[in-house]
């Protein structure tokens, strides 16, 4: 999701970027291991979708919006997916 917002944010037509992408490997370790709630997602970036990326990607597998209790009723219910 978060390839997919980048690249529509930025309004070009390719590939968009990963969350932890970087110059380094060193980079994008530290990158990862500073986790999700410190990525900084584009400025024109749609917020539900923003919200559903930061659930989707905790560190902590447990604390995931699917493995949550309810979590299946919960991702479905998310925002993003309110206009499908």
């Amino acid at each position: 999701l978060y390839e997919l917002m980048s690249a529509r944010c930025s309004g070009a037509r390719k590939v968009g970027v990963t969350p932890f992408g970087a110059e380094s490997h060193e980079v994008v370790f530290e990158k990862i291991n500073a986790g999700i709630d410190k990525v900084s997602f584009p400025k024109n970036a749609d917020a539900c979708m923003a919200d559903l990326v930061k659930a989707l990607c905790k560190a902590d597998p447990s604390a995931r919006l699917p493995m949550l209790k309810g979590g299946l009723g919960k991702l479905k219910a998310h925002p993003f997916y309110g206009g499908f």
